[in-house]
């Protein structure tokens, strides 16, 4: 069966397909439901949600994963490379251009190679090969011609490379999955294949449906394209419709009756029949004079939907065409006012303080107009600095900087007496000897290092290898790593900058280890890349990588651009900046063919992306924005940019204006907005420093405040409300109290079971009073418990889990090869005792094949992992703990630790004798911790594991000094690790990037551990003193929590108390 659905954007389609998957998956087979967008992949996987109750037997997902999916065993047979390679490569290869290439003389140049390698991945992309690229243009005449002729000379000079070399690039797995198709083991077992929501599918992607159904001639196959609008349905008629019904699918128009206002707008979009009636109610058309006023317009409605219409923030959509433009701003505003939202902040590793630094050093030869900057960096930066110069400076590089500045002053122009002057400076002033020792040696340091690179510069025959050899050199004299960590322990980092710290030089060592196997491998083609070419390669690829955003937040309002929108729906849809050159997007293509040429080639069948071809995506995006709104749409532009300069609106506000009737435009467009509106604020505040702005404008006009003698009341009434008086007086005593009392949670003289030396505190204990003390009072101080059903089947399927995989381990002599027989005869013994009474009955044996090939890929997984270690160490890691109960004790013996870990493996040698080595695992069911709460003194778990499994090692196998290589959180159904583990034995136990990116040293990661042990002290200190007092932000966040009506948390209450 192979149908293609083109029908409106409302048409529930999706649902129904979803639908027939689940009806595919109760037969035993497996449902693949490809999408675009990670938007729409979320909401594809909330209707298997509710209509399964789980997502088994499917996979939800774009073409890529697919691909790499059937490839799996390919991928590991050659390298695949990334952008940084390429431009390696492409660099060594236009050296030998013929003399008539009309790219010759730019070749060398970063944009031009970055131009090439966009054409190149579109080329790929529509499946035109080098010969079939020059077949097809070979007949263009002039300058064309000539681009033409100079792309395919290195488009084929490329691809010979790579075959030469065994590599692939990224384009190169979509072609190779559609030779896959008939052996690939995912096809075998499917059962229905749905490909939903795109505006148009690439030729190879198309190339990959059509071997599918050669292959696979039984799958039936589902086309759901939910665009279709009278007023422009020729684009995707063209893009993707005719495609499919050129492979034999049978295209199903069904019609559909009229809908909301909102829906019969999108219908009618492009028209310019001005007959669509609509309500302010519906739509609004919004103007802001600047992009701050514009997000807090947009913020402040959002607050009512939430707050007043009980509409949950993730049923909200802010939709963003300059996602650069608005991102940060956005996070700033909806912060602000306590609205979560779904977002992350995207900067380059390159934006990082740490990097920029570390960067000023190669900066200060190679790029001489940033000489002067790049020295101040050096001398005043807090990571470079050695530690007794900061602490000596008290943290503070004012004075340093001020000796930089001078010295900049004096010798203007000199800079070969920068650092020697700067030191003579330093040293006549600080009152330190360890101080100034500290820096003589670091300056000693850096000037060696700047002079050996200068050497590098002059030399004829020097290579980027050698700069990277260099480099590397001194990143580990300097030892980043271990000045963070001092950083951090001194609190001039709080713990997401530390993390974000640790991880930036982790990617930087990665990307520079890259980037030296590049160029030590693919120089023999060519020796001509410069130094500062080398440079520019490290700065692209620290750029391109993105920096982490550990502030992310997991739910809330979405913000995301308008490709996203295929499908998924909404309450309320907010598009903001529909500015002229925003949305529609002012330009298409890439760089290499101007747009006449772009045009040119897409006729001959080689899609560049064309402004005409980009204009008509651009307006089924916006059409998709529309008809994405259930309930209420906000079109919001600009009148003036951030410089002051006048903006035009976009023309998709023409375009639904001409589509409304006369009243229509009247009730939906908003009066303009002025600057001078602006600052006025007449709006209801909706945070604390709108209020703050408005009492500072207003404070001169407040009036005294009325006095209302409410009388005294009569007996009677005065017994009856005694309880409400009370309860009056607890609620007056919260509010305005300065201190907190016991009714907040601050208790005076407690006697606590806690308090008793013999009391048996928990790792989960302990993390549940640092994430909420007033949670903790409430369950373990007062006995308050919840029910929770849904937690009570989580651990019930992760008990297990456990159970398993602990049967499976138990005297199992070689887990470095899986043993299905064993494994088998454990899990269904096992599962005699597992309950799956939430499950639906037709559903239960699915479920439970489901939880066997979960517990089956991990066993795979770990035994391959243990292999990996056996062959990189000649060592082999054998379980010896599991499930393994200990009781032990901190702080002097003054409190009780009890617990469970749930498997230790230790090192054997050849002679199966342990080495003393060993790494703790703590199963997770899914999700798991990352080192971020460990750091931060919120998970103690792996610490105090750590503590107990060391004593227990000494005793029960006789070593004297353990060593603990790695404590790792391990997800069963992801098969994904997080925790610390040792940086000298990462590589043995985890392939390429895989793994923690926490590696610290052997000593780092004992200071780690012993301080963790020392928070968790203080933390048992703190509930046997009696402060449950609830924290400044609540954890729970917009939702609540169980105990919301107990402790009604306000954060301008919180904030007026006094802390301990």
């Amino acid at each position: 069966m192979r149908i293609l659905y083109f029908e409106p954007y409302s048409c529930k389609r999706r649902h129904a397909l979803v639908v027939e998957c689940i009806e595919r998956i109760k037969q035993g087979q497996t449902a693949l439901y490809i999408l675009p967008s990670r938007e729409a992949m979320f909401d594809v996987r909330r209707l298997f949600a509710e209509q399964m109750g789980g997502i088994f037997n499917c996979h939800v997902f774009g073409f890529d994963d697919l691909e790499r999916m059937m490839l799996e065993n390919e991928l590991r047979k050659k390298r695949v490379i990334d952008d940084t390679e390429k431009r390696v490569i492409l660099r060594q290869l236009v050296e030998g251009l013929s003399e008539d290439n009309f790219f010759r003389r730019v070749r060398y140049k970063q944009g031009f190679l970055n131009l090439m390698i966009d054409t190149i991945r579109l080329f790929k992309r529509s499946c035109v090969t080098p010969d079939e690229f020059w077949v097809r243009t070979s007949r263009f005449h002039g300058r064309l011609l000539e681009k033409c002729r100079g792309v395919y000379e290195i488009y084929q000079q490329y691809e010979r490379f790579k075959v030469r070399r065994n590599l692939m690039d990224i384009e190169d797995i979509s072609i190779e999955a559609i030779k896959a198709c008939k052996d690939a083991k995912i096809l075998k077992a499917t059962g229905v294949i749905v490909i939903d929501g795109f505006v148009n599918v690439d030729p190879v992607n198309l190339n990959l449906v059509s071997s599918i159904m050669e292959s696979h001639p039984d799958i039936p196959i589902y086309v759901n394209v939910p665009f279709k609008n009278d007023y422009n349905r020729e684009f995707v008629m063209e893009e993707i419709v005719k495609d499919f019904e050129g492979l034999g699918f049978e295209r199903v128009e069904a019609g559909v009756d009229a809908g909301s206002n909102l829906e019969e707008l999108a219908r009618r979009l492009y028209s310019g029949g001005a007959s669509v009636r609509i309500d302010g109610e519906s739509l609004q058309i919004l103007n802001s004079p600047c992009i701050d006023h514009e997000i807090r317009t947009a913020a402040r409605r959002i607050k009512g939907l939430i707050q007043d219409s009980n509409v949950n923030p993730s049923d909200i959509a802010v939709v963003v065409a300059d996602m650069d433009g608005y991102r940060d701003k956005v996070l700033e505003v909806f912060r602000e006012y306590g609205i979560p939202i779904k977002a992350r902040r995207q900067n380059g590793l390159v934006s990082i303080p740490l990097i920029k630094d570390i960067m000023s050093l190669l900066k200060f030869v190679l790029y001489q107009e940033e000489r002067d900057s790049a020295f101040v960096s050096i001398v005043t930066s807090k990571y470079l600095l050695p530690f007794d110069v900061l602490h000596h400076e008290g943290f503070e590089v004012a004075r340093l900087l001020a000796i930089a500045e001078r010295i900049l002053g004096e010798y203007s122009g000199q800079p070969g007496m920068y650092f020697a002057e700067f030191l003579k400076g330093y040293a006549e002033t600080a009152q330190d000897d360890a101080a100034r020792a500290g820096m003589e040696e670091y300056i000693g340091v850096v000037t060696e290092f700047l002079s050996r690179l200068e050497s590098l510069v002059n030399a004829q025959n020097s290579s980027p290898v050698e700069l990277f050899q260099l480099f590397n050199e001194l990143l580990k004299r300097l030892n980043i790593e271990d000045k963070i960590s001092k950083l951090y322990s001194h609190g001039l980092l709080d713990v997401e900058l530390w993390l974000r710290d640790i991880e930036a030089v982790s990617r930087m060592f990665d990307a520079l280890e890259r980037l030296y196997k590049a160029y030590g491998q693919y120089s023999s083609e060519s020796d001509t890349a410069t130094l500062q070419q080398a440079v520019h390669d490290v700065i692209s690829a620290l750029s391109e990588q993105q920096a982490a955003d550990l502030s992310a937040e997991r739910g809330g309002v979405r913000l995301i651009t308008p490709d996203l929108i295929r499908g998924q729906r909404y309450h309320a849809v907010f598009v903001l900046g529909l500015n002229e050159g925003i949305f529609p997007v002012g330009s298409g293509g890439v760089g290499i063919f101007d747009g006449y040429e772009a045009d040119r080639l897409f006729e001959v069948g080689i899609n560049l992306r064309p402004l005409r071809w980009e204009l008509e995506r651009e307006k089924i995006r916006f059409n998709a924005c529309i008809s994405s709104a259930r309930k209420s749409l906000y079109l919001s532009y600009r009148t003036a940019d951030e410089d002051g300069s006048v903006m035009i609106p976009s023309p998709f506000i023409d375009e639904v204006l001409s589509t409304l009737n006369e009243q229509s435009r009247k009730s939906v467009v908003a009066q303009p907005v002025s600057m001078r509106d602006r600052m006025a604020f007449d709006e209801k505040p909706c945070s604390t420093r709108e209020a703050i702005k408005v009492l500072s404008l207003r404070l001169r006009d407040a009036r005294g405040a009325r006095h209302i003698d409410w009388g005294a009341p009569a007996e009677e009434a005065a017994n009856r409300l005694r309880y409400s008086a009370h309860a009056a007086d607890i609620e007056f005593s919260r509010e305005f109290c300065p201190q907190f009392d016991s009714y907040d949670g601050r208790l005076t003289l407690p006697h606590l079971k806690q308090q008793d030396l013999e009391y048996a505190f928990s790792a989960s204990q302990l993390n549940s009073y640092v994430w909420c003390p007033f949670t903790y009072f409430a369950q373990r101080v007062l006995d308050i418990q919840a029910e929770d059903d849904t937690a009570e089947r989580f651990m019930g399927i992760g008990s297990f889990y456990h159970s398993v995989l602990k049967a499976y381990y138990h005297d199992n002599d070689d887990v470095l090869t899986p043993d299905m027989q064993r494994f088998n005869a454990v899990f269904f013994e096992q599962a005699q005792d597992l309950h799956l009474d939430h499950v639906l009955p037709p559903l239960k044996d699915f479920a439970l094949k489901q939880l066997h090939s979960v517990l089956e890929n991990f066993i795979v997984h770990d035994a391959r992992n243990m292999a990996r270690y056996y062959e990189v160490t000649g060592r082999i890691l054998k379980p010896v703990m599991l499930e393994e109960f200990f009781e032990t004790t901190i702080d002097g013996c003054s409190a009780v630790i009890r617990g469970v870990a749930d498997r230790v493996d230790m090192e054997a040698d050849a002679k199966g004798q342990f080495t003393g080595r060993y790494i703790i695992y703590d199963y997770k069911k899914s999700g798991i911790k990352s080192i971020r709460e460990c750091i931060e003194g919120s998970d103690f778990q792996l610490p105090l594991y750590h503590a107990a499994i060391n004593e227990m090692i000494k005793r029960r196998f006789g070593i004297e000094n353990p060593e603990c290589l790695a404590l790792l959180y391990y997800s069963i159904e992801r098969l994904e690790w997080n925790g610390i583990i040792r940086k000298d034995v990462k590589n043995a136990l985890f392939e390429g990037r895989k793994g923690p990116r926490t590696t610290p040293a052997k000593s780092n990661m004992q200071v780690v551990l012993s301080w963790s042990l020392k928070e968790a002290a203080k933390v048992i200190n703190r509930i046997r003193q009696g402060y449950f007092m609830p924290q400044k932000e609540c954890p729970a966040g917009i939702f609540g929590c169980t105990y919301s009506g107990m402790c009604r948390h306000d954060e301008a209450r919180m904030a007026r108390k006094e802390r301990v």
